[in-house]
């Protein structure tokens, strides 16, 4: 069993047996009760409100949709485009491509060199 808050973007399995969430941050979900490990935190102040679908690709790094506005409750913001974040395996974060409106269906191409997302 792995606990957690309302509100998933989007899951992967994780090296250690538990999973990657994304929602309101990015975060690894340890079995059981144990706590859970931000990966990935949002930054409203910077206009990042959260993040939705994420993957990883076979090297293990996590590929997550930053959102600039809620598609799901009025905030009062106005709409703004989010960024494809990347978490690098030593848990570095940067931006690896901008202008996305909303995150949803990243997966990758059967050999692993091509990254598709639906925006």
């Amino acid at each position: 069993m792995i606990s957690h808050r309302r509100g998933i973007g989007g899951m992967a399995c994780h090296e250690r047996g538990g999973l990657v969430v994304s929602g309101r941050n990015v975060a690894f979900k340890q079995l059981g009760n144990d706590p859970s490990i931000t990966l990935l935190d949002k930054n409203e102040d910077a206009g990042l409100v959260g993040f939705n679908d994420l993957t990883t690709d076979r090297e293990g790094r996590i590929y997550a949709g930053g959102l600039g506005a809620s598609p799901v409750f009025a905030d009062g913001r106005k709409p703004r485009a989010g960024d494809i974040w990347l978490i690098e395996l030593d848990d570095s974060a940067r931006i690896v491509m901008g202008d996305i409106q909303l995150t949803n269906g990243l997966g990758f191409s059967p050999a692993g060199k091509k990254l598709y997302h639906s925006d």
